[in-house]
């Protein structure tokens, strides 16, 4: 809780004569706006970076709700023996407030209210804030659509900003109604005369009161069912919206009204918006909108259309192009001149900065290669993959962890992983981490981790392209994957511009030869992905069978050892009716039989154990894995007993590629988030806080659309199922609180082997006390085959709120199935982790492996 001192001593009255100001004030109109003009400013008093540990003195205080309104000249002192000091700081002309300490610091801005009402909160520049101690999400790279609303109680209210650019801007308006339209963040389709299927949009809608609130948005002349949902209080949600496609032949512009209905004082209101759509000829570039499997957002992909010059024209090839940081798919495809012989596709990475083009920005890549490829019915073979600065470490990213997917790659300016690129000095093959916790966060995050993967790029052929002046991305980062593929590849091409930077341009051609260069595309023309019949040998390695399990006809479906480089090497024998092959860290997998001869025996010889007479398999894959063949014939093998052996279909109940860890795994498949509401007055309001927050991050990074939900309705939507449902597939669901608190925990949770109540937390037979442990976690959904349930808990009051700033949608950040932290992280870094580990196949504590403090009692390893 934000407290303002009661008293001070005379001494700091003295001082607060000559540094006290008055808080800001509202100023008499009808539509007042406060600005920040004026406020109260501190250096980071922490380090923070990508991965879950972090340290911050002010955030400690906070956490422990012992965090008070500040005084200009106060110090604050940090376990480290660090002093900070703070001290005002005034905004330019422009409103905006740029300093030193805002690069990691902290901004307070007091804000004088004569009565309760709600305002937006517009601001830029910063991380987060506490607005009177609720947590809301931030604006870091200033794109300035984030307009919040808050609630001001009479008298003084407390903005903490926490900032890491340097800047900050930020004023309170007041909404033009209860609910409304925030126009600034729209997701639009374009109009492509003669396109079929359906034309998906979405708009951010503001829930701008204290209650929650049911609304209903449609587009007006459409003839379809409006798209409900629940806002919770202050809440806002990215809505989407089906449009009928509108008789246009003429490019230019075309206006669609929009129409949002909700109840207020018993009567439905309904307000209008108009929003605008491009009109494109067939042959430019364009965006088209689908409906994401992750959260069921609205996203887009921009498209620059093939051009063939003969007709009929061979089936064209696919060109997935990958856009660097700050910018946009559309922008991207409009960088590239138009092909011949194929569409070039460009995913958004969720947002133009996202994730990198890891997490949810490979999903997306990877949703979006599946529409295109269906949709342009291209020529399974001719799939390619280029991106230009953060897309050329999407490049070398995808490349790495889907080899079997594109015929050849061609990575642009692109670095190859955080560790070289952030971290450069910072070996990336090797875990050199001392600490067994910090061993196991450093393994979930593995899948970052280019190098380990480096293997997999003999399935392709590679163009590396870099301007040997480039100040952006060094290149040295593509003189270190050329020394890298020179040790094992044999075909691929590395071209150095001389003199060019990080965005250069040589010729007077269309498009940026930087993501357009004409060598790097006739490289690709020479390359077509082999048929599995054609492939006698696959060569696979993974980190992770649940991010990338599969290569032509081999699967790894289960590891030895979690998130630590799994591998395979198998040759098919067809003259012997035999697969011939090594395997490192691998407990299961699947191997095609394409080339063998159907209904004959056939033997397996792996790591040196033979298996004759196997009868030809009966049944097609098993659907556990998205990634097996369908309708393709395969064996099952299992080394459970340290011996290979001839099995079935693994049981649903385990790990599998379709349904793992670690924890971040849980956050797609259709995702809710269920807040408790059975707990104390304290816990119900941090629960409702914190899925409120981690929504409105996730749509900032990601574009998201999360449903939010109370545990209550959430369970009378499982009553509600009818007996037809019970075997429907299962969203995951993120639960938020403990098991006194979120009354889904016991429907959910009942047999996870991790339970968290008030004051303690236990993880198989250890159980670990106090009400200042954070814990994060997932299992997988009851009586379901695919779905998660994510958990983000804590022992009390001060572990709940420590959850609040874990970074578990930052790229880079690793974060096993399980992890106990307690509030001295915030002092102590790494000593503060108490717990972290992966669960065994079965789900289970004591088959998996963990890694503890020094402080937890005694108990299985």
């Amino acid at each position: 809780m934000f407290l303002r001192p009661l008293c001070f001593v005379w001494a700091a009255v003295c001082l607060a004569i000559f540094t006290w100001s008055a808080p800001a004030q509202e100023t008499p109109s009808s539509s007042p706006v406060i600005r920040l003009d004026r406020a109260l400013v501190i250096e980071s008093i922490g380090r923070s970076g990508r991965a879950a540990v972090h340290t911050d003195t002010l955030e400690a205080r906070i956490v422990a709700g012992q965090w008070q309104a500040p005084n200009a000249g106060e110090t604050v002192r940090a376990a480290s023996g660090i002093e900070r000091k703070w001290e005002w700081a005034s905004a330019d002309k422009d409103g905006q407030l740029t300093e030193r300490a805002l690069r990691g610091g902290y901004v307070y801005w007091p804000v004088n209210s004569a009565a309760e009402k709600v305002m937006i909160l517009e601001a830029a520049g910063h991380s987060l804030v506490y607005v009177n101690g609720q947590i809301r999400a931030g604006d870091p790279y200033q794109f300035g659509y984030v307009r919040l609303p808050v609630l001001l109680r009479a008298g003084t209210n407390d903005f903490l900003f926490q900032c890491s650019r340097g800047r900050l801007r930020a004023q309170l308006t007041t909404p033009t109604g209860p609910v409304m339209f925030s126009a600034a963040d729209n997701t639009l389709p374009d109009i492509v005369p003669g396109d079929k299927g359906p034309l998906w949009g979405a708009v951010v809608v503001v829930n701008a009161t204290t209650h929650s609130m049911p609304v209903a948005l449609r587009a007006k002349d459409a003839n379809f069912q409006p798209q409900t949902a629940n806002l919770p209080p202050f809440g806002i949600k990215k809505m989407p919206f089906l449009l009928a496609r509108p008789d246009v032949d003429e490019p230019g512009d075309c206006r669609i009204t929009l129409e949002l209905a909700y109840p207020d004082e018993g009567q439905e209101r309904r307000i209008q918006s108009q929003i605008t759509l491009r009109v494109r000829r067939p042959d430019q570039t364009c965006k088209r909108t689908f409906v994401s499997a992750i959260d069921d957002s609205v996203q887009y992909y921009a498209v620059n259309p093939a051009c063939p010059t003969r007709l009929p024209a061979p089936p064209p090839a696919l060109f997935l192009s990958l856009h660097g940081a700050g910018v946009e798919a559309i922008g991207q495809a409009d960088a590239c001149s138009p092909k011949t012989w194929g569409y070039l596709v460009c995913p958004t990475n969720r947002r133009p900065f996202g994730f990198d083009w890891e997490d949810w920005g490979r999903w997306d890549a990877l949703e979006v290669l599946a529409l295109a490829e269906a949709r342009f019915h291209v020529d399974p073979a001719r799939v390619y993959l280029t991106g230009h600065s953060m897309g050329g470490h999407g490049t070398w990213q995808l490349g790495a962890l889907f080899p079997s997917l594109f015929a050849a790659i061609g990575p642009s300016a692109g670095w190859i992983s955080f560790a070289s690129y952030v971290r450069p000095n910072r070996s990336e093959t090797t875990n050199t981490a001392a600490n067994p916790v910090q061993k196991m966060l450093e393994r979930s995050a593995a899948a970052c981790n280019t190098l380990l993967m480096s293997s997999n790029y003999l399935e392709q052929g590679v163009y590396i392209l870099h301007g040997s002046a480039d100040d952006n991305v060094p290149v040295s980062q593509a003189r270190q994957m050329r020394e890298v593929l020179s040790r094992f590849h044999h075909d691929f091409v590395y071209y150095e511009q001389p003199g060019a930077g990080h965005w250069w341009d040589a010729s007077d051609e269309p498009g940026a030869d930087c993501t357009d260069w004409a060598p790097m595309f006739d490289f690709f023309a020479r390359h077509v992905i082999p048929s599995d019949q054609e492939l006698r040998r696959v060569q696979f390695v993974t980190v992770n069978p649940a991010v990338s399990s599969h290569c032509h006809w081999v699967v790894i479906a289960a590891q030895l050892r979690c998130l630590e480089p799994s591998a395979v090497d198998v040759r098919c024998d067809p003259g012997k009716q035999r697969l011939v092959g090594t395997t490192a860290n691998v407990t299961r997998l699947w191997l095609g039989l394409p080339s063998l001869t159907p209904g004959k025996p056939l033997t397996v010889d792996l790591d040196g154990q033979r298996i004759e007479n196997i009868s030809w398999p009966q049944s097609v894959a098993s659907s556990l894995s998205a990634d097996l063949p369908d309708g393709e014939p395969g064996i099952w093998l299992d080394r459970g007993d340290g011996n290979w052996r001839i099995s079935s279909a693994p049981s649903p109940a385990l790990k599998s590629p379709r349904r793992s860890g670690p924890f971040r795994q849980a956050f797609a498949n259709h995702m809710i988030f269920v807040y408790g509401t059975h707990g104390t007055s304290e816990e119900n309001a941090w629960a409702l806080d914190k899925a409120r927050y981690d929504s409105e991050t996730f749509w900032y990074r990601g574009n998201g659309a999360v449903e939010l939900m109370s545990d209550t309705a959430f369970l009378e939507g499982e009553r509600q199922r009818q007996p037809s449902q019970t075997s429907a597939p299962r969203r995951n669901v993120i639960l938020y609180g403990h098991a006194e608190s979120n009354s889904a925990w016991p429907i959910l949770l009942a047999d996870s082997p991790v339970q968290v109540h008030r004051g303690s937390v236990r993880i198989g037979s250890r159980e670990l006390d106090g009400e200042n442990l954070a814990c994060l976690f997932l299992q997988p959904y009851p009586k379901s085959d695919t779905a998660l349930v994510g958990v983000v808990t804590g022992s009390g009051l001060p572990g709940l709120r420590l959850t609040d700033r874990l970074p578990y949608f930052l790229s880079g950040a690793g974060f096993p199935d399980c992890l106990v932290i307690s509030t001295a992280m915030l002092d102590k870094g790494i000593g503060g982790i108490r717990a972290a580990g992966f669960f065994g196949q079965d789900w289970k504590v004591d088959t998996g492996e963990f890694a503890w403090d020094s402080d937890s009692s005694q108990g299985p390893q």
